[in-house]
């Protein structure tokens, strides 16, 4: 229900038969727009009513607020360094620019976090008395929900356009949601004299920030650093790529992020008779599919495998039984043949990079094809299989 009033408010600015990159853009400068207006508004009113009740924990939120509006800041420059073309000193594009200033905001989040804590901490061993009317705990309350409203937007339009800066920036809005609540909890009990909860609100909002900005600084580090893909988007790969006409599977899937652009590179195996006109035409099948299903840069390797080949077949069998037995080996693929130097030639997958059986399959292959000579390459960690 509330995803469709979302569509409906975002009908009112964006049509969506325009450029994706050129939407996503748009989508992303009015989320940080959106949100500057809103936060300003709300900053306003809370730091009112924080001087009007002396409350340190209500002005704290305030900050929190307009907190919220310099990293919806930081989201507008993100986007416009990200949307900037590609050039020789970065042939990529600019898309990583977001990753950086989701770190900008985990960074902002946990310094305002300690100041609360400290000045929370400060209030309550020096506690003033907190006295507030009826109209300024609704007022409050009201802009918990338009904080709530805000934060599932955001996090709405983020989740659309895949973009983790946005995302960061909803889970800032969502806990001013949280940090609002606390401010009522103190407001509430320092009308009953229990003044010092008004500094325990504020170190309350302040941990929630720290932890908040911690979790962010984590995964956009991880995203930067080249996070491994997720199991679905592999998985998809591989149905989509085996669904062509011609691919008997499908392996080595590699896939680099910048931002939203997605570079994925991949092996397919084929009939090893056909020519080499045919093998083309059925990668650029794979290739086009995966470009329009994904919206990524592809990239195609053809590996040509020898179909009813008594020997390959033997060994497929002999892998089997090994991999039933070696639970370090995940997968193995690939098979093919140098008839000149009787060499059968395979590539496998380990579950652990420290593991070094291929040694070991490789004596129990030689044990059963006493005839045949045997070249094993391990699959690096980042290949997807």
């Amino acid at each position: 229900m509330i995803n469709k009033l979302h569509q409906k408010y975002l009908s009112l600015f964006f049509k969506e038969s325009e450029d994706a990159q050129k939407l996503r853009q748009q989508y992303g400068n009015f989320a940080g727009w959106n949100s500057i207006i809103f936060n300003t508004i709300l900053f306003g009113l809370k730091l009112v009513m924080g001087f009007m009740i002396n409350s340190l924990s209500l002005i704290a939120d305030s900050i929190h607020s307009i907190s919220d509006t310099a990293t919806s800041v930081i989201v507008i420059i993100g986007f416009k360094i990200s949307g900037k073309p590609a050039d020789r000193e970065h042939p990529f594009g600019h898309q990583r620019a977001e990753y950086v200033a989701t770190l900008v905001i985990a960074i902002i989040l946990i310094v305002a976090g300690i100041e609360f804590i400290k000045e929370g901490v400060e209030r309550f061993l020096n506690p003033s008395e907190v006295n507030f009317p009826l109209p300024i705990l609704l007022l409050v309350t009201f802009t918990m929900f338009v904080k709530f409203w805000m934060g599932h937007l955001t996090k709405y339009i983020g989740v659309k356009i895949d973009s983790k800066a946005i995302q960061a920036d909803a889970v800032h809005h969502y806990t001013d949601v949280i940090s609002t609540i606390f401010v009522l909890i103190s407001l509430v009990l320092g009308n009953f004299g229990w003044y010092f909860f008004d500094g325990v609100g504020s170190a309350l909002v302040g941990l929630m920030l720290i932890y908040t900005g911690f979790s962010i600084a984590i995964e956009t580090s991880s995203a930067i650093l080249g996070q491994a893909p997720s199991k679905a988007l592999v998985e998809k790969i591989k149905n989509l790529s085996n669904s062509v006409n011609g691919v008997i599977d499908t392996h080595d899937i590699i896939i680099h992020r910048y931002g939203d652009n997605k570079f994925i590179s991949l092996h397919i195996e084929i009939n090893y008779h056909l020519t080499c006109g045919e093998s083309h035409s059925i990668s650029k099948d794979v290739e086009l599919l995966l470009k329009e299903q994904l919206n990524a840069y592809i990239t195609v390797h053809i590996d040509p495998i020898e179909l009813n080949n008594p020997v390959i077949e033997s060994v497929k069998l002999e892998l089997s039984r090994i991999k039933s037995e070696v639970n370090e080996l995940q997968d193995y693929h690939d098979i093919r043949m140098n008839k000149e130097h009787n060499l059968v030639i395979f590539d496998i997958v380990l579950k652990s990079n420290e593991s070094n059986i291929e040694k070991k399959i490789t004596q129990e292959l030689e044990q059963k094809f006493k005839d045949k000579n045997f070249e094993i390459h391990v699959d690096p960690i980042f290949v997807n299989n």
